[in-house]
């Protein structure tokens, strides 16, 4: 499982963020597993008769975020990506809005849970956020793909969450996550992922933070700078790292013919780190 904070803001912005643990069977697990991704929507016109090509008339990244079965969720992604890249509208008639693209994504839900949950029950279920622009709406909205399994054949929903300013939470860190939330209101999102990440209490939930939010009408995924301190030593790590893999160090690092990384990051920690800074920390930049 995992944890999945999907926020609207003050603004009416739409974001998602999660942690990056892979539960295997028994104990063992992967901190590098992307669970937050985006994924093209092209809308064009039908095909013409003189052979001409089809005109673009939308595009847009959608964001997508899973907690749960890793296989369904990855299945259904890769079933999408292609087919929500090259689909037709008949204009004046077909219907633009984002909730008739998230039908489609439904439909391949359904196929997939259905056949996966045979084999796997109930470790083959999944719940999918994706957040997006409307181009009907001219509006970001979000919704929640989840599966039903306490009746045989299975079935799966699609509702719209987020509609004004709210925060969720998903997962089996969900419980944690809430608490903390409830209890310390001056805690940031992301500080609250962190720190349910950091507990011990709830191994299912680790490794790196991911985020994204949309920027211009289509989603983006953005790097984290992130921290480790230990105090007995008054020592304080910085790095930077995407989906828990720390980028420009080791054999990551640039080297003078190799490309370089334009990875946008954020700086959720940015006050912690200087407080630590000012405190007179020993700081090192990258990997421990």
């Amino acid at each position: 499982m995992s944890l999945c904070i999907a926020w609207r803001d003050e603004n009416d912005n739409l974001h998602i963020s999660s942690d990056s643990r892979l539960n295997f069977t028994g104990s063992n697990s992967t901190d590098l597993c992307p669970k937050i991704v985006r994924f093209p929507v092209k809308i064009y016109s039908p095909t013409k008769d003189n052979g001409e090509p089809s005109e673009l008339l939308f595009e847009f990244d959608y964001g997508f975020g899973f907690v749960g079965s890793f296989v369904t969720s990855f299945i259904l992604k890769e079933s999408i990506f292609d087919i929500l890249n090259s689909i037709q509208c008949i204009p004046g008639i077909t219907d633009n809005s984002m909730e008739n693209i998230c039908e489609i994504i439904k439909k391949f839900f359904e196929i997939i849970s259905k056949d996966i949950c045979e084999q796997l029950a109930n470790k083959g279920i999944s719940e999918i956020i994706i957040i997006g622009y409307c181009p009907n709406d001219k509006r970001q909205k979000s919704f929640l793909l989840t599966i039903d399994t306490s009746n045989f054949p299975i079935t799966t929903d699609i509702k719209e969450i987020l509609s004004s300013k709210e925060v969720l939470f998903f997962g089996s860190g969900q419980k944690r996550a809430e608490e903390i939330f409830k209890n310390s209101s001056n805690h940031s999102l992301l500080k609250i992922l962190k720190i349910v990440i950091n507990d011990e209490d709830t191994p299912t939930v680790g490794g790196g933070l991911q985020y994204g939010h949309i920027v211009d009408n289509n989603f983006k995924i953005f790097g984290i700078q992130d921290y480790i301190v230990n105090d007995s030593e008054k020592k304080l790590n910085v790095f930077f790292h995407l989906r828990n893999i720390s980028l420009y160090e080791k054999t990551l690092a640039f080297q003078s013919k190799s490309f370089i990384y334009s990875q946008k990051f954020i700086l959720p920690f940015k006050d912690e780190i200087d407080d630590y800074i000012n405190k007179n920390y020993e700081v090192r930049y990258g990997n421990i």
